[in-house]
């Protein structure tokens, strides 16, 4: 970073310059550096992880009061609010390849699997669609969906594009996309609120055009 005194025969600049340089201002003081453009890494855990934070978010509003009263001792332990307990506690599980749960003090993965039937995977332009349907809620808590281009085998956390959170039956969509032409190959793992992981289902194709 170097301070910089009347930017570009002004007062203040901001923003960038042929791709090169970018003047911004830190603390009342003019400055300019070399632009660099971030990083967006795409590694199958990355992806993974993300998947997890973008479902965790959303889903917390979808708690009930009571549910969102059990993260107050752990957020309270570790200094934050439920919501990022909630999220922290789960993301953790993640990256050991557990799944969720909606209880911190209730991980003893005793309840039953939700019934799923249909689940497919329906080809499009750059794009695959994934249904199933939720007939029976169960103990249910949600699926992680994994894809795999090229052959059937035991789904792997690498693998993992989406995270299906759910508290009701019916119908559940996801379009993947943007894919490239050919055969895509789906498989999900079901779980339950209380951290139960079923096994992997059976994949299923979808051809991309």
């Amino acid at each position: 970073m170097v301070k910089v005194y009347g930017p570009m025969m002004g007062l203040d600049a901001s923003g960038s310059l042929a791709d090169a340089i970018t003047f911004s201002k830190w603390k009342g003081r003019n400055y300019v550096r070399q632009r660099i453009i971030p990083a967006n890494p795409q590694s199958g855990m990355q992806t993974c992880m993300r998947t997890m934070l973008s479902a965790l978010s959303k889903d917390w509003a979808n708690l009930s009061a009571a549910e969102k009263a059990k993260w107050l001792t752990l957020a309270a332990a570790s200094v934050v609010s439920p919501f990022n307990a909630f999220v922290q506690f789960n993301q953790l599980r993640m990256r050991q390849y557990k799944s969720p749960c909606i209880d911190p003090t209730d991980t003893d993965a005793s309840l039953t699997l939700a019934a799923i039937t249909g689940f497919a995977a329906t080809g499009g332009v750059h794009q695959c669609t994934i249904s199933f349907s939720v007939d029976t809620l169960n103990g249910g808590y949600g699926v992680l969906l994994h894809r795999n281009p090229l052959v059937d085998g035991d789904a792997s956390l690498d693998e993992q594009v989406h995270v299906f959170l759910f508290h009701t039956t019916g119908t559940k969509t996801w379009v993947d996309s943007p894919l490239t032409a050919g055969v895509w190959k789906y498989s999900y793992r079901p779980f339950t609120t209380d951290g139960l992981l079923g096994a992997s289902v059976s994949w299923v194709s979808g051809t991309v055009t």
